[in-house]
């Protein structure tokens, strides 16, 4: 998990990552919508820092 945070910090195209990270979230929960709702929170909160 990490490593995928790492990956976003280096990005310059969060959005486009936003999208493939959360989508291989879903596969990952198979649809647990609670954990993706998290992870998009500590998404936007990586993301700030990073810019």
């Amino acid at each position: 998990m990490s490593d995928l945070y790492s990956f976003f910090m280096i990005s310059g195209e969060p959005e486009k990552l936003y999208m493939g990270f959360i989508t291989a979230i879903g596969y990952v929960a198979s649809g647990n919508r609670v954990y993706m709702f998290f992870t998009m929170d500590a998404l936007k909160g990586v993301t700030k820092e990073a810019e």
